[in-house]
């Protein structure tokens, strides 16, 4: 297939680029074998979903929902619920009662998940697909309900929480939905004898999300730890909770040039309390004893920050770094985006 979704380092693609790109990408999935599909299902699905494109995408989805091969159906349905919102719930709706999607579960998973890309008016539809006979669709609803914040799938989270394959999927939904009612299996679930440590830490963050003092101290304590891949996975949570408690942890992290998170931890530092550690994020980045990416994290911990002190911390490094330095360019153009949280 020869359409490529446009994207480039050097500018954003023209509207009409975007159309050709669609359109491309429409009719090859509708007349390409299903081995050759794939790219062209990608494009289709993320070009759909762009708001410039949505009538175009009406009328290039219209003729692939009423396609002889329900495959191409169902993924044209995903599209164009990313298009034009609750206007093809109805048709969604109609093609989970018809055949073969009445009897085959991914299919109807499909379909669960063609109904999420909707918006919020899908919550009654994927309600009914939380009554599916198939466990996998019920699941799948569930997930797009949290998504859409509506606990309304709750249980069926739970009860994925004992199935390994799909256990960390359920995990972060429940950590979205941050309902008091999930501690209880969260907890047997965290306490439970062999459980992988980055499935305990995960449930941690659902816990901690839940106000678990559990989940917090488990948290800290990864933090604290030296080795671990879900060391990350608290750094990131951290952050996401605002801990205070884990500003002196994530110190003592750097400090000792942790080999793998050393600039995850000094980005958190610089989101969590660039007022409070200013002089070791500043020495971080004007320093030479930290590696580039660590320093761009500092710079780039910074523009993220909502904190009034991280644009004054931003401005300190980018004057005293060189001026013909990357990371200068970095935090300078950083600093004069309107668009970054910096604005």
């Amino acid at each position: 297939m020869s359409a490529r979704a446009p994207s480039s380092p050097f500018g954003e693609p023209n509207l009409s680029e975007l159309e050709r790109a669609l359109g491309e990408a429409c009719r090859a999935f509708g007349t390409l074998s299903p081995s050759d599909r794939r790219e062209a299902q990608r494009i289709m699905l993320e070009l759909a979903a762009q708001p410039e494109l949505r009538e175009q995408a009406r009328a290039l989805l219209g003729p692939l929902v009423e396609h002889a091969e329900h495959y191409v159906r169902t993924k044209a349905l995903m599209a164009l619920g990313a298009a034009v919102g609750e206007e093809a719930l109805p048709l969604i709706a109609r093609e989970a009662e018809g055949a073969p999607a009445a009897e085959d579960p991914g299919l109807r998973c499909d379909l669960a998940a063609a109904a999420s890309r909707a918006g919020p008016a899908a919550q009654p539809l994927l309600e009914r697909f939380l009554r599916d006979s198939f466990q996998e669709v019920r699941f799948e609803a569930a997930l797009a309900l949290a998504r859409q914040g509506s606990g309304a799938g709750r249980f069926e989270l739970e009860e994925a929480l004992r199935e390994p394959r799909i256990r960390l999927e359920a995990l972060w939904a429940l950590r979205e939905l941050r309902d008091t009612r999930s501690v209880e299996p969260l907890l047997r679930l965290y306490n439970k004898w062999m459980l992988p440590a980055f499935d305990r830490t995960a449930a941690a963050c659902a816990l901690a999300r839940c106000g678990s003092k559990v989940g917090l101290d488990h948290l800290l304590s990864r933090l604290a730890a030296k080795k671990g891949d879900d060391r990350g996975m608290a750094i990131a949570e951290a952050v996401e909770l605002g801990l205070n408690e884990a500003i002196e942890p994530l110190e003592a992290l750097i400090e000792r040039r942790d080999l793998l998170f050393t600039g995850a931890a000094a980005r958190a530092l610089a989101m969590l309390a660039p007022d409070q550690c200013g002089p070791l994020l500043s020495q971080i980045a004007l320093g030479s004893e930290h590696d580039d990416e660590t320093r761009l994290d500092v710079i780039e911990g910074l523009a993220e920050s909502q904190a009034p002190q991280a644009r004054l911390v931003l401005e300190q490094i980018a004057i005293q770094l060189a001026p013909e330095e990357p990371l200068a360019l970095r935090a300078k153009r950083l600093l004069g985006d309107e668009g970054s949280a910096l604005g």
